[in-house]
């Protein structure tokens, strides 16, 4: 009889929870629709049902916590109403009995919710993000078609008309866009403009690969600013640059999986803002192994070479004392000597008191298009390897092949230069570029103490960046943990008032009941942020003590229905 009774209360507990389940999810996710469904025809009617279908999914961790508890009420107050406690009781069934299959189907959700949370959502939540990239395209022509601004990332693109063509064959374009009298600005994290830059005419390629979306621009009769540093540049023939949109999954912790979370907080060098960081403390390292290899080869006595980019055996031979701190250093009392050679032939020297190594800017917009880089930014297309420059401040040149004629200049800069090296130096100046995060901090702290504090604001900026990625992540895994306690938790706790409060409606139950699910969603949702901003026990006791409350009121109601 009890086993024949647990099937019976099981099934009503599945049959009411599917359809509550069904028709919460379908009221939430048509709600998580309304944002990006708000702008009048930015999707099509099937975009607009794969779109509102692909979000039913992740709003099953709202959904199914409020479904169990509303299951559990409803069957367990019918049972009240009718009676059958009573009956049950008469036959000897005590209510802990009667609660077996509460608690079977609680484990059951929360294996499914833990599932749900871990593995599934997320992945949902990127397909949702990348349904959004797909239809990038419908995005320009409704924005720019009605004379509104495209919001991409960090950057806000503004373009009086535009059209849409076939790109090359073998571009590998999905497709082409035309735009014109184009006007694009870059936001800082104030959202006040950092960069702004117009062109004519921008045609842009959509390419799309396991990375994310790419839009290859090439820009023609092109001006870029920068206020900040009164930075301008102007290019009338073409210039080619790249707006990425990485994936969902490569920039928010919200799209990764449990396990990829877990990964990504042993190895957090991937992730794109402590990339970023990552890359520039490394450069800085490069450069002063760079230096040491410098300085030790200006040591042997012999002059150093570097050579320019795309020139036929163009040369510099550097002449000086040693190198250190980013210059070279000159003998008492003389300059440092650059002599440039086309081929074997001497043609000009230069002498500098300051000769200073630092690396070359690219050229055109590059200088400004790199201040649009934040993260979704403008970046020059198929960007090379750094190259070096040499400053001579102030500089006196003398061309050699008519001697008699000196020029001075306050400053003169020598672009694109790469340094001939041998290859074991080349080896021990780049290898920094491929050092982790820990590895990166243990080289740091191998350096001399003048070396680090150089070096502080980078590391220091780039543990912070590690510290709030680590809270982000650590947020993150205990809120899909607390969530999941959710369900199973509301169940137990709407079957045991519904057996306390049989004499009051179930509606009237169920209300009582969804007060500690809504406070201990609050709850976990607080706590995450805590654990974000650094304090993982406070967030945690916040995150938890919505449970704790739920199992106190539920050992509460538990106790009075036993004494009854």
């Amino acid at each position: 009889m009890p086993r024949l009774l647990t099937r019976a209360i099981l099934l009503d507990l599945l049959r009411t929870g599917a359809v509550t389940t069904v028709i919460l999810v379908t009221v939430i996710a048509f709600g998580a629709a309304l944002k990006p469904l708000a702008r009048e025809d930015l999707f099509s009617v099937g975009q607009t049902v794969r779109y509102v279908c692909m979000a039913m999914v992740p709003m099953l961790e709202f959904a199914l916590p409020f479904a169990a508890g509303f299951s559990a009420t409803m069957t367990m107050h019918r049972m009240a109403i009718e009676n059958e406690l009573v009956a049950a009781a008469g036959c000897g069934i005590a209510y802990r009995t009667l609660l077996r299959p509460v608690l079977l189907l609680g484990v059951l959700l929360l294996v499914a919710m833990a599932g749900l949370t871990q593995q599934v959502i997320p992945r949902f939540l990127e397909r949702l993000e990348d349904l959004l990239q797909k239809d990038i395209l419908l995005l320009f022509q409704t924005s720019i078609g009605a004379g509104e601004s495209v919001r991409i990332g960090d950057l806000l693109l503004w373009a009086d008309d535009m059209a849409i063509t076939a790109p090359p064959p073998g571009s590998g374009a999905e497709a082409r866009l035309v735009l014109f009298r184009v006007a694009v600005a870059g936001l800082d994290a104030t959202g006040r403009v950092e960069a702004d830059l117009t062109a004519e005419r921008v045609v842009l390629d959509v390419e799309r690969d396991a990375h994310g979306t790419t839009l290859n621009l090439r820009l023609t009769d092109a001006v870029a600013y920068k206020p900040g540093d009164g930075m301008l540049a102007w290019v009338e023939r073409p210039e080619a640059a790249a707006l990425h949109i990485p994936r969902a999954a490569d920039t928010h912790v919200r799209s990764m999986t449990g396990a990829e979370l877990r990964a990504l907080r042993a190895r957090p060098d991937p992730f794109p803002a402590v990339d970023e960081i990552r890359r520039l403390l490394a450069q800085e390292l490069q450069d002063m192994a760079r230096g040491e290899a410098l300085d030790r080869a200006l040591a042997t006595g012999g002059p150093v070479t570097f050579t320019r980019e795309g020139d036929d055996g163009t040369t510099f031979l550097v002449q000086a004392a040693g190198f250190g701190r980013g210059r070279f250093e000159p003998e008492p009392g003389t300059d440092v000597v650059v002599v440039e050679y086309r081929g074997a032939e001497a043609i000009r020297r230069y002498r500098s008191r300051v000769v200073r190594l630092v690396r070359s800017e690219p050229e055109g917009l590059g200088p400004v298009l790199g201040g649009l880089r934040q993260g979704r930014g403008l970046a020059p297309a198929d960007e090379a390897p750094p190259r070096s420059a040499l400053v001579l401040e102030p500089c006196e040149w003398t061309d050699l092949r008519t001697p008699e004629v000196a020029n001075r200049r306050a400053s003169l800069r020598l672009e694109a230069l790469d340094w001939a090296a041998d290859p074991g130096a080349a080896r021990d100046a780049d290898a920094p570029t491929a050092l982790s995060v820990e590895a990166l901090r243990a080289a740091v702290a191998r350096l001399p103490e003048a070396d680090q504090d150089r070096l502080a604001a980078l590391r220091d900026e780039l543990d912070l960046r590690v510290d709030r990625l680590v809270g982000r992540i650590d947020g993150r895994l205990a809120r899909r943990h607390a969530t999941a306690a959710t369900a199973p938790l509301l169940l137990l706790l709407g079957a045991v008032l519904a057996m306390l409060l049989r004499q009051r409606s179930a509606l009237a139950v169920y209300a009582v009941a969804f007060l500690p699910a809504v406070l201990s969603l609050i709850l976990i949702s607080g706590g995450e942020q805590v654990m974000r901003d650094g304090r993982p026990v406070g967030g945690a006791v916040l995150m938890w003590s919505g449970h704790a409350a739920t199992l106190l009121v539920t050992a509460g109601a538990w106790l009075r229905l036993r004494r009854n």
